[in-house]
């Protein structure tokens, strides 16, 4: 072989040997922008979003702006607030350039006498400005400072702040389902914790997690996010040292509830406190069970919670025999079927507002105040039953009820009455003149339905025709005083 070719072979390698690693150094530039997996190229996610613009957008009882400025996340203001009732308004833009949708997750840097309001955002949401929410989006915000009630002092009236603006990826996350977890030995939600050493639950609207938050398993916090997204974290204190825990579930902006909520705290029997303030229940159709034995609580803050596609309320407060009093004034029931159980044990509710339920979709109220055995009084007049099959041991043991006005019920549907005022032994008058009250499709269902009312003086009726069902299909007819037909 020449030389010449000898070269000539040996340049050609050397060559190829370039290309080679020139190909590849281009294939792992081009692949630290693209993930590529066969033929699928996912584009990296890219998170930039920051404050571009302020300016002032109005003022009340003599509040001024003295100066305004800002930087990617934070704004820097004077501002004068001469009265108690003095405010400053900001309108401020926030601009996504990224292609992930964000949101606010928090303001900081207010002084412990001035809050903040926010107009037609809330903290925690998605920032989005008529459905665009990336990619060059711009969302002006409304933020308007002012003193908190009672904080106002003459003597400083001048406020230099700085405030932070946290911003985070947005997550469409709620809570697991606990609809597997039944027993007080279970996990709560799929923890460490069991159910059993749970003495209180506290919802929060940020994700931060304590330096005393205790370990488990080399962990200060479980992941409790239906998708496991790091975006609902729990954690537990025991600031009391008796070996319960105090357990803190926090989400930017507030815990959304996951649409099946029936279990969330059954069983939970240490349990004395559920502040539930920061939980979202938007969406959720199933409250099953929800509360069913927690027989520590005695009372429930439900101000917050929104009930409008509920469909079922089933043992939802059941057995939680040191209850006294619910005020459920605010509950929307019109999509409710179930309220089989709802109040049932509860042995120690003395109070019952029930005057906003709306029932007409409700098919089943069995068993539905047995044990209330201290309600001395229960309002049931905006009670529509007109779908209603089932009433049985509806008031069973309702022990201190002097007297039951039903008129408003129409029980045409209802085929089950046994035990529906057994053992009432206060009830001095059962009211069931009714124009819609009749006992005539449950007439093969009347077992025991007033038996041990020992104190019973009237049972109103409709008419005649109603006490010859009675004389035809229940054996004590005789003893129960049926004369006082309108």
């Amino acid at each position: 072989m020449s030389i010449k070719r000898l070269v000539n072979s040996k340049n050609l390698s050397i060559l190829i040997v370039m290309f080679v690693v020139t190909l590849s150094c281009a294939y792992a530039s081009f692949n630290s922008v693209l993930n590529i997996t066969g033929t699928v190229a996912d584009v990296r996610i890219k998170s930039d979003i920051r404050i571009t613009g302020i300016r002032v957008n109005g003022v009340t009882s003599g509040g001024t702006s003295l100066s305004e400025d800002y930087n990617k996340a934070s704004l820097k203001v004077g501002t004068l607030l001469p009265n108690s009732g003095s405010t400053v308004s900001y309108a401020v833009d926030i601009t996504n350039t990224g292609n992930q949708e964000m949101k606010l997750a928090s303001i900081t840097g207010l002084p412990d006498n001035l809050e903040y309001v926010l107009t037609d955002y809330n903290i925690g949401d998605k920032l989005c400005q008529n459905d665009k929410c990336s990619l060059g989006l711009t969302k002006t915000i409304i933020l308007t400072l002012k003193y908190k009630d009672g904080s106002f002092s003459s003597t400083f009236t001048t406020h230099n702040l700085n405030l932070n603006f946290e911003f985070k990826r947005f997550t469409n996350s709620y809570l697991r389902s606990a609809s597997q977890e039944s027993y007080s030995t279970s996990p709560f939600l799929n923890t460490d914790i069991t159910k059993s050493q749970i003495e209180s639950v506290t919802f929060k609207s940020s994700d931060e997690i304590p330096d005393s938050a205790i370990t488990f398993s080399d962990k200060k916090y479980f992941d409790v996010s239906h998708d496991q997204s790091d975006s609902i974290k729990l954690y537990a204190e025991d600031m009391d040292s008796n070996g319960l825990y105090e357990i803190y579930i926090g989400q930017d902006g507030g815990v959304k509830a996951n649409s099946g909520s029936q279990y969330l705290f059954l069983n939970l029997n240490n349990v004395y406190k559920i502040d539930l303030q920061k939980l979202n229940t938007d969406g959720v159709t199933s409250m099953s069970e929800m509360f069913r034995y927690c027989s520590k609580i005695v009372t429930l803050d439900l101000s917050n919670f929104n009930t409008s596609d509920v469909t079922t309320m089933a043992f939802m407060f059941a057995y939680c025999q040191k209850i006294n009093s619910l005020d459920l004034t605010n509950f929307d029931t019109t999509g409710v079927k179930n309220m089989r159980s709802m109040f049932d044990h509860c042995t120690s509710l003395t109070y019952l507002n029930l005057s906003s339920f709306n029932t007409q979709n409700v098919t089943d109220m069995g068993v539905m105040f047995q044990w209330c055995s201290s309600l001395t009084t229960l309002d049931l007049s905006s009670f529509n039953t007109l779908l209603v099959t089932d009433m049985s041991y509806m008031f069973f043991t309702c022990s201190k009820l002097v007297n039951l006005d039903l008129t408003m019920f129409n029980t045409e549907k209802v085929t089950n009455m046994s035990y529906m005022f057994t053992s009432c032994g206060s009830l001095k008058t059962i009211d069931l003149r009714g124009e819609y009250f009749t006992v005539d499709a449950a007439r093969n269902n009347l077992t025991d339905m007033y038996k041990g009312c020992s104190s019973l003086e009237a049972v109103y009726l409709r008419d005649i025709n109603e006490r010859a069902i009675y004389r035809l299909n229940y054996p004590d007819y005789e003893s129960i005083p049926f004369n006082n037909v309108a």
